[in-house]
């Protein structure tokens, strides 16, 4: 199976997957990492051998609810931005103040 047919993968509700992805999930070395995202984050399509209406009911016996990504990256995003606001007015306070005194180049000696 090619790594860029991604739609068997996303069948119509209600359809199985094709038999290329359940042997894919089947064999996949990262099956487990796969279903714990999918179970936080993927409403729709074939994950870790699990169809969208097998997710849902792990989901209501787990208690885990789906988190929509655009809004975990919104929300990430308006963090990062405050982030570095904060440290661009933590920068312009620093800056405030008297200027530091320039040496003088004499070749006065102290003695």
């Amino acid at each position: 199976m090619s790594s860029e047919d991604y739609t068997q993968f996303f069948v119509g509700q209600g359809k199985n997957p094709s038999p290329e992805a359940v042997a894919a999930c089947a064999s996949c070395p990262v099956k487990e990492q796969c279903l714990d995202h999918a179970l936080k984050y993927e409403k729709y399509g074939y994950w870790a051998g699990k169809s969208s209406i097998d997710r849902k009911k792990m989901r209501k016996e787990l208690g885990i609810e789906l988190i929509d990504i655009a809004y975990e990256s919104s929300v990430q995003q308006m963090l990062d931005a405050l982030k570095i606001e904060q440290a661009i007015q933590d920068q312009k306070i620093k800056g405030r103040g008297r200027k530091k005194k320039q040496k003088e180049n004499s070749c006065e000696s102290d003695w």
